[in-house]
C-alpha cells in the first residue's frame, strides 16, 4: 500500500463533502452512541467513498465477523445508500468487502477491534513516539482519528492524507496482534527499550537528529520480531557512534574502535539487567560470528519471556 492513496490536491474539496458526517459522528462518539472501532469505520468509508464513489470494491474478503453488535452504516450515513443499496451493518461490510488498495490486514484489524481481540486505543491526535512506546509496551496501539479541519486538509506528518493514516495504524495493529508470540518479544523489546531510554542510555545521542528520526521508527512504527528490532536498533546505535566521531556510516572499524562502541553497547544491555549467559549472543549481533540457528533462538526466546504485565507503568518525557 502506498503511504497515502488520496491526493492531497483533493482532500480540501473531500472534506467540505463529508464535513457535516464527521461531526456527527465525533459528536454521536461523545454521547456514547457509537463504538471506537465504529467510529475508525466509518472514518474511513467517509474518506474512501468521497474519494471514489464508483470503483471502491477489491476483492472479495472472507473474515470472521465480530458476534459484537454494529450500527447499520445507512443509519449513520443515509447517502450510503445510493453507493450500498442493500443494508449492510458496519462489521459486515469490512469482513466482506475489500475496498480496493486497502490491505487486508487493516480490514481484519478493525474486525478483531470489534470482537475485543485487539486492545487498540481511539486517539483523535498523533501521539508522539514515546507515547506510542508507552501504549505498545502495555500490549496496546493506538488508532487516530484526526478531527481537527485544519490538519483534515493536508496530509498527516507531511506523508500520509487522513483515512490513510488510519489504515496505516490499524495495519500495525494487525502485525502487532496477529501472532501472540511474536507479540510477546514485541512486549519484551519495547519493555527494555523503555527501561534503556529512561535510565538515560540515549543522551549522548538524542542531538543527532538522524538518530532521533531512526528511534522514534523503531519504537513507533517498525512491528516486527525481536531478533529483527534489536538488529536493527544496534546499526542505528553504531551508525550514530560513527557520526559522533566524525566518520560516515559505512566506514570499517579498526579494533580499537570496535571495543568503544562495544563499550556503548555494553551500557544498554547494563541497563536491560541481561543475564550474563546471553551476552555473548547480543554482541554478536549482526557480525559474522552470529549464528541464527542459536543465538537468534537464544535472543527470540528472551524476549518472549519478559513478564510485561509486571512493568507497565511508565512516564516519559517528551522527545
Amino acid at each position: 500500500m502506498a503511504k497515502s492513496l488520496i491526493p492531497k490536491t483533493d482532500l480540501r474539496n473531500i472534506y467540505s463533502e463529508i464535513a457535516g458526517d464527521l461531526s456527527n459522528i465525533f459528536l454521536l462518539y461523545k454521547k456514547g452512541d457509537l463504538k471506537s472501532f465504529e467510529v475508525a469505520g466509518l472514518y474511513i468509508l467517509l474518506f474512501y467513498f468521497a474519494f471514489r464513489p464508483k470503483n471502491w470494491k477489491g476483492s472479495q474478503l472472507s473474515i470472521s465477523p465480530s458476534a459484537t453488535p454494529s450500527i447499520y452504516l445507512q443509519d449513520i450515513i443515509p447517502r450510503l445508500s445510493f453507493i450500498l443499496h442493500d443494508p449492510i451493518t458496519l462489521i459486515d461490510f469490512f469482513s466482506t468487502y475489500r475496498l480496493k488498495n486497502v490491505p487486508e490486514s487493516a480490514h481484519r484489524a478493525l474486525v478483531k477491534w470489534a470482537a475485543g481481540e485487539f486492545p487498540l486505543i481511539l486517539k483523535t491526535h498523533v501521539p508522539n513516539a514515546l507515547q506510542v512506546l508507552d501504549l505498545q509496551k502495555q500490549n496496546q496501539r493506538v488508532v487516530t482519528t484526526i478531527k481537527d479541519p485544519l490538519l483534515l486538509c493536508d496530509y498527516i506528518l507531511g506523508e500520509r492524507d487522513p483515512m490513510s493514516f488510519v489504515i496505516h495504524d490499524l495495519v500495525h495493529a494487525d502485525h502487532f496482534f496477529k501472532d501472540p508470540e511474536v507479540r510477546n518479544e514485541q512486549l519484551g523489546f519495547y519493555i527494555k527499550m523503555s527501561n534503556a531510554y529512561n535510565r538515560g542510555c540515549f543522551c549522548n545521542y538524542l542531538e543527532d537528529s538522524q538518530f532521533l528520526k531512526d528511534f522514534e521508527y523503531l519504537i513507533s512504527d517498525m512491528n516486527s520480531v525481536s531478533l529483527h528490532l534489536l538488529m536493527s536498533f544496534k546499526t542505528i546505535l553504531m551508525h550514530a557512534f560513527l557520526r559522533k566521531a566524525g566518520l560516515p556510516e559505512s566506514h570499517k572499524m579498526n579494533l580499537e574502535l570496535k571495543a568503544h562502541f562495544e563499550f556503548e553497547f555494553q551500557k544498554i544491555l547494563v541497563a536491560w539487567e541481561l543475564p550474563e549467559n546471553i551476552w555473548p549472543s547480543f554482541l554478536r549481533l549482526n557480525e559474522e560470528t552470529f549464528c541464527q540457528k542459536f543465538d537468534g533462538a537464544l535472543i527470540s526466546e528472551y524476549f518472549k519471556k519478559i513478564p510485561w504485565k509486571e512493568s507497565l507503568s511508565s512516564n516519559f518525557r517528551q522527545l
